[in-house]
């Protein structure tokens, strides 16, 4: 942390204060020496300092192949991969050593290798981020290929593109629209749901600002918010749950329904006439409404109980 700060040093216009600390549920995080009200601003950091595509320069001097710019994701990628790899002899380097050796994220862990007998839930989200994992190491190796990048061969690895791909994955924030970057310091708060904060940008437009819309005490570790997830996507895009995640929610299919409670043709040309059919799922705030409707007609017995149902005997 130290290092850090001296790195930043007065592009650290707001947040010396802060500092780190382990936590018992969420682990390395960050908390403030004073209390914060709200509107306070939390951290303030010259653009100079925030890593996006547009911006990122090689502290080497070499230049960054103009086509993966268009990329912005593999685009820091590439970067951490080269700055890891220099090491110390990267001007970045106390950033460099603030990021986490490891993630707990599934393909991270596998080594980019899809588990086996996955759960259908997680399938898709699973597929679609091996899908983008496959394309940012193609467009890395197409980056190092280019006569730019010549004197870096040695930093081009499997495993050294999974840590740098995967720390951009789950640190780098939105500061403007369509344009991820790596911000120091920023970047090591930890997630909440129920965290409010919002970026801007000073009137200068020079300078990103966290302010907080939530009052903190202080040394309780302060939170920003990832964005609206389920422990699902948290799961395998940060890699770690949230207990009580009251976007969290179990979804069924009608399959899974039908094989533990069939029901009559009639009842299911019911629910198919009024489109209940899907959106079946269990959440903190209980069963979902098409789940609800789906118990209740399946016990039901008597005549027609909806006026505009066709059929006599549901």
């Amino acid at each position: 942390m130290d290092d850090l700060k001296q790195w930043l040093g007065e592009n650290l216009v707001i947040g010396d204060d802060l500092q780190s600390k382990e936590f018992p549920e969420t682990g390395r995080g960050l908390c403030s020496c004073r209390t914060l009200s709200a509107g306070d601003v939390i951290v303030s950091i010259k653009l100079t300092q925030c890593f996006s595509a547009a911006s990122v320069q090689l502290s080497s001097g070499s230049v960054i192949p103009q086509f993966i710019r268009d990329h912005p994701l593999e685009c820091l990628t590439l970067f951490l991969v080269v700055e890891s790899w220099m090491a110390e002899r990267s001007e970045y380097a106390p950033y460099i050593r603030s990021l986490p050796r490891e993630f707990t994220n599934p393909l991270f862990v596998l080594r980019g290798q899809l588990p086996e007998n996955v759960d259908p839930h997680f399938d898709a989200l699973l597929l679609q981020q091996h899908r983008d994992l496959r394309r940012g190491w193609k467009l890395i190796c197409r980056a190092f290929a280019q006569p730019e990048l010549e004197h870096f061969s040695h930093a081009h690895s499997k495993q050294r593109f999974l840590w740098a791909w995967f720390a951009v994955a789950t640190r780098s924030l939105y500061i403007q629209a369509d344009m991820p970057a790596l911000v120091p310091f920023v970047d090591l708060l930890n997630h909440s749901p129920f965290a409010r904060t919002r970026i801007v940008l000073d009137g200068t437009g020079n300078t990103f600002q966290l302010i907080t819309e939530y009052p903190y005490k202080s040394d309780e570790q302060i939170f920003i918010n990832y964005g609206s997830h389920d422990n699902t996507k948290l799961a395998v895009y940060y890699g770690f749950t949230i207990t009580r995640n009251p976007l969290s929610e179990v979804k069924f299919s009608m399959e899974e329904l039908l094989s533990f409670f069939p029901v009559t043709d009639a009842k299911m040309k019911f629910l198919r006439q009024y489109d209940l059919c899907d959106k079946f799922s269990c959440s903190w705030d209980g069963l979902s409404l098409a789940f609800l409707v789906f118990l209740n007609l399946r016990n039901f017995k008597g005549p027609d109980y909806w006026p505009n149902s066709t059929s006599s005997e549901i």
